[in-house]
């Protein structure tokens, strides 16, 4: 990894807890990758559930999450299996941002 590298700025598995207004989250492991950030299974400490974290870097030119995140809360008011169900949303200062849905 280079210094510039994305994936430097995410949370590490089995070491990172990531606070939200909302929740605290365990970083479990990594379920996937790419160019943007990456993607983690997390633990909800409050309750114990198992949770998806997205995490986009603020090193990413073009950044989409915050959108995304946008489009998941007004898809929240339609109660539809076939829709993520979006759980929180945050942000680490000068790392990364991140939405969390359900697996």
């Amino acid at each position: 990894m280079t210094k510039d590298d994305p994936m430097n700025d995410m949370p590490k598995e089995r070491e990172d807890i990531i606070r939200s207004r909302k929740g605290t989250y365990e970083i479990l492991e990594i379920l996937g990758k790419g160019s943007f950030g990456a993607v983690f299974r997390v633990r909800r400490m409050e309750d114990g559930k198992d949770l998806a974290m997205k995490c986009e870097s603020y090193k990413v030119k073009k950044q989409i999450l915050r959108h995304e995140a946008k489009v998941l809360e007004g898809m929240r008011k339609i109660n539809s299996v076939h829709f993520i169900s979006y759980e929180d949303r945050g942000k680490i200062a000068g790392r990364f941002m991140f939405v969390v849905i359900r697996l």
